[in-house]
């Protein structure tokens, strides 16, 4: 019986231009990465952040360290639209499906013919102006 590992699918993607975008979080996963730093091997767990920009998915990826200080706690706050409570608990749920802007850059891949998007920052909607 032979082991399979998979099958070659060729992919294609459209590479945004750098800027800032209206986009939905549709995900959020978390991960665990293996730094190596002089020699040392570390495992860290970080988040990996997937938006949609009009049906382009862009990622952006940060520490779990929810605080005012952090990359995750000022997109949270940038998502829900409100500085959050110290001791206040964060669910994924709570974040899926809201709307921010988000500054996206592109990133050269490995190689010189590869290009592609990554979120840099992810700010709050501008608030809408009331009727009067």
């Amino acid at each position: 019986m032979e082991d399979i590992i998979g099958t070659y699918e060729e992919r294609e993607w459209e590479v945004l231009d750098e800027g800032t975008y209206e986009a939905e979080l549709i995900d959020i996963e978390k991960r665990t990465i293996t730094i190596y730093d002089n020699g040392e091997e570390e495992e860290r767990d970080i988040l990996n952040w997937i938006f949609d920009i009009d049906g382009n998915h862009v990622r952006g990826t940060t520490s779990t360290i929810i605080s005012t200080r952090s990359k995750a706690g000022r997109w949270c706050e940038a998502l829900l639209q409100r500085k959050l409570e110290d001791g206040e608990v964060i669910k994924k749920s709570d974040l899926t499906g809201k709307k921010a802007l988000v500054y996206v850059i592109v990133k050269q891949g490995k190689t010189a013919d590869i290009q592609f998007n990554n979120v840099k920052d992810v700010m709050p909607l501008p608030k809408k102006k009331g009727k009067k």
